[in-house]
């Protein structure tokens, strides 16, 4: 299968997969942190933030435009949501 159409299949089944739905663990790996951001883990992601994270609820908590904001600041990614897109999209 050609790189583009696989690509493609690979966008349209980031689109279908529900993010609240997926293991946040499975997502977002130091590995990804690293290579997108400018910080080197997960745990760095989460002190640096500024909020007060102890489980994946907390997330929830946060208001939006704050963790979009944050996520701007240490990434070249529009959002939370698409920064989690783009962790899902290494997984697939």
């Amino acid at each position: 299968m050609p790189l583009n159409k696989l690509k493609n299949l690979a966008g349209n089944i980031t689109k279908r997969v529900d993010i609240d739905k997926i293991n946040l663990d499975d997502i977002l790996t130091d590995s990804f942190i690293q290579n997108n951001t400018k910080l080197k883990t997960v745990q760095e992601f989460i002190d640096k933030s500024g909020f007060d994270i102890v489980s994946l609820i907390d997330f929830r908590k946060i208001p939006m435009d704050a963790l979009n904001d944050y996520v701007k600041s240490i990434s070249e990614f529009r959002s939370w949501k698409d920064m989690l897109k783009n962790a899902a999209k290494d997984i697939l």
